[in-house]
């Protein structure tokens, strides 16, 4: 709702904190909820040979989340200060 009310710098901090918040959830759901369901199946069979691969991926896809997520919530935080700085 604050990339629609505010203006200049405070949109584009609440716009791209909106973008990276979405990149969060499609990462999550298409990137490390398929690799969990599949180590799901490990703990009950035959672990693959190439599990560490695996395991590398999940990480990088965990590594994005993180990373999308902090900084979401650095720009959702430069938008409110800006909002409080700028004169209305």
């Amino acid at each position: 709702m604050c990339a629609f009310c505010e203006r200049d710098r405070a949109r584009a901090s609440a716009t791209g904190a909106t973008l990276l918040a979405v990149t969060y959830f499609l990462v999550t759901r298409f990137g490390n909820v398929p690799i969990n369901q599949e180590m799901k199946g490990w703990a009950t069979g035959a672990i693959p040979p190439d599990y560490q691969a695996r395991l590398a991926t999940w990480g990088v896809f965990h590594d994005i989340r993180v990373a999308t997520a902090l900084t979401a919530f650095a720009l959702v935080i430069t938008a409110v200060q800006l909002t409080r700085t700028t004169p209305s």
